[in-house]
């Protein structure tokens, strides 16, 4: 059995404006470095054989964060990028349905049949990450990794594991710095916890917890 460890990476500015950050390599703020120190000690006595991370910075300084406290390093993985949301990137969520009401009702219904104008899908999404994590999970068969990464990623691979599909994408919370863990035998994979943020209760409530 693999244990893999789904870390969301800590608040960055564009969190807390409600802005699409997408691809955009927007750093974390000083409430994002916190969150991350903390996945880090919530981390600390999990013997870990590897780490893996989106290449955005805000995984990265994240994953770094948790990398600290064992005894590997960081790996740059594209399969685990921020999804492409095209023209919504930079767009506040308000800015977002007004200059694309129609893609925007259609992403907070059915969000599974969107594909964003000059951007991806879920379903790419699905398509990189999800063979990925297959294949990590056989080669670190029997032993504990964590992959750092953002709400979209981890969404998708939790409607995978949970449902097989992605039209449940609203169902799944995701704060910032929070903590996910699957399992998996095989081909088999299970849902074993699902948005711990225990670790951050020191926070005030003001920047403990981002689901955007």
């Amino acid at each position: 059995m693999t244990r893999i460890y789904l870390v969301r990476h800590g608040q960055t500015v564009w969190n807390r404006e409600l802005i699409f950050r997408g691809q955009a390599d927007v750093p974390l703020n000083d409430t994002g470095r916190k969150q991350a120190e903390l996945a880090g000690e919530a981390l600390k006595d999990v013997n870990l054989a590897a780490i893996y991370a989106s290449p955005l910075s805000r995984a990265a300084e994240t994953a770094e964060a948790i990398a600290r406290r064992q005894n590997v390093s960081v790996g740059a993985d594209p399969a685990f990028n921020d999804f492409d949301c095209g023209r919504f990137q930079g767009l506040t969520l308000e800015a977002a349905k007004g200059a694309f009401p129609d893609i925007y009702e259609t992403w907070e219904k059915t969000p599974h049949l969107v594909r964003f104008p000059e951007g991806g899908s879920l379903h790419d999404v699905t398509n990189r990450a999800m063979p990925r994590l297959k294949e990590l999970s056989e080669q670190h068969r029997g032993r504990n990794i964590a992959v750092v990464t953002h709400r979209v990623v981890l969404k998708v691979i939790l409607c995978q594991v949970l449902w097989g599909d992605n039209s449940h994408f609203w169902e799944v919370n995701l704060d910032t710095g929070s903590i996910s863990r699957i399992e998996s035998e095989g081909d088999t994979f299970a849902v074993r916890r699902q948005n711990d943020t225990r670790h951050l209760r020191s926070m005030n409530a003001d920047g403990a917890k981002t689901d955007f």
